[in-house]
């Protein structure tokens, strides 16, 4: 269940692979869990000054 969670995640954020070219289908929970933060890394906004960290 929460790896069908994840998986919808994903698939909402367009993303279909993991970066190594792997089906997110394919992949395990802790797989997933790990594409999603690299996801959401990739979603932030660095020009806004409230997300820069220095």
């Amino acid at each position: 269940m929460k790896r069908n969670f994840i998986l919808e995640d994903l698939l909402s954020l367009g993303i279909t692979e993991s970066q190594q070219g792997i089906s997110v289908y394919e992949l395990g929970y802790e797989d997933l869990k790990h594409e999603l933060i690299m996801a959401s890394f990739r979603q932030i906004d660095i020009q806004n000054d409230q997300n820069k960290w220095f």
